[in-house]
């Protein structure tokens, strides 16, 4: 039986997860060995620099789990002081506990599965899971219209509307949609966009929500940001926006695609507010339109989080425990992790490289 899993009682862990989500005092649910094969595989794959994009991904990964760590205990802190202690409970058990089929020689995680989901709108895991899928189901789509005409113009344009004292989360994404779908009409927009990514996001500006929408365009010709301006003013009476090009299209959609599902400031919230929040979970509070029609926000959320690496989506939903590893063909295995012991496998990834020949005489 594998040491990752040995003193796991069917697969359940006992007792309750702690709402202090701290990575130095968890305890482990087992003790992982990391450890890499002092001797080089004899199959190795061809294509080093894809496999080493993966594990330099995993790598970041296990730093923003790290970061990420930090901000929830703070959320969970938060909730606990407006007295919401099962969302609180809830935020505090999302993601402690993983499923992964790893490479034991190379602790590559090839799949990771949550064993707990909260899906709380404010979550930084759920919302990382569901940004990253967005940016996998709308990026292909968006490239092969830019491949299409190479002249377009890859834009980032950011609106708001003015605050009002009182008014709700609700009102405010209404009125934000109204005055987009009319600055569409105008003739700025009809004349220049050609397809749009928008998504709202919503903050606390002096204790009310303030609703904004940042958008990724495609733009045919010159887009002025004065001429934007002056028509978002007759329309809402509000004069701050912001629209700059960016060169990279995965660039853009990733600056847009975090915003629906970026985690609340829950520091400066009523417990009203929160619970606002919470009940509008599932808002379409993205859309696209013009020449990458019907590609909406998507507010569900998966237990697997292969998300993050588009490039191996295919291959790694086909493996099991005992493939061999795409990496070095050591035999997969699966174990259980507490979030801190995935965090250290994930950041002990072995980068790949072809085996150095001796040189004679050594």
């Amino acid at each position: 039986m594998n040491i990752i899993t040995k003193n796991l009682d069917k697969g359940k862990v006992s007792g309750s997860v702690p709402i202090n989500l701290s990575i130095e005092t968890q305890p482990s649910i087992s003790t992982p060995v990391f450890r890499h094969s002092s001797l080089a595989s004899a199959t190795r794959p061809r294509n080093f620099s894809a496999v080493n994009k993966f594990v330099k991904r995993q790598h970041r990964d296990s730093e923003t789990y790290r970061a990420r760590t930090a901000k929830k205990n703070e959320m969970a802190m938060a909730l606990q002081k407006l007295g919401m202690t099962e969302e609180a409970e809830k935020l505090g058990r999302c993601c402690q506990t993983f499923q992964a089929l790893y490479c034991p020689d190379e602790n590559i995680v090839w799949r990771r599965f949550r064993d707990y989901v909260c899906n709380l709108p404010f979550c930084p895991d759920c919302w990382d899971v569901k940004s990253t899928r967005e940016l996998n189901r709308i990026l292909p789509k968006f490239l092969s219209v830019v491949r299409a005409n190479p002249k377009l113009k890859i834009m980032q344009l950011t609106l708001t509307i003015p605050t009002k004292v009182g008014r709700s989360k609700k009102q405010g994404q209404i009125e934000l949609k109204k005055a987009y779908l009319n600055l569409r009409r105008r003739k700025v927009f009809k004349t220049n966009v050609v397809a749009g990514v928008p998504r709202i996001e919503n903050t606390l500006s002096n204790g009310d929500f303030h609703p904004h929408i940042h958008a990724t365009l495609l733009v045919d010709g010159h887009l002025s940001e004065q001429a934007v301006r002056d028509n978002w003013f007759k329309l809402t009476s509000a004069h701050q926006i912001r629209l700059r090009e960016i060169n990279n299209a995965e660039d853009a959609l990733v600056g847009t695609l975090v915003y629906p599902f970026k985690p609340a400031d829950l520091m400066m919230a009523s417990a009203e507010q929160v619970a606002e929040l919470i009940a509008s979970k599932g808002d379409k509070l993205g859309w696209s339109h013009g020449e990458i029609y019907g590609l909406d926000a998507d507010d569900s959320v998966a237990p697997e989080l292969n998300d993050p690496y588009a490039d191996f989506i295919a291959e790694t939903k086909k493996l099991r425990a005992g493939d061999a590893c795409p990496s070095c063909s050591a035999k997969l295995v699966t174990g259980k992790f507490r979030r801190h012991d995935l965090i250290n496998l994930m950041a002990s990834a072995k980068i790949v490289g072809t085996v150095q020949p001796k040189c004679r005489g050594h």
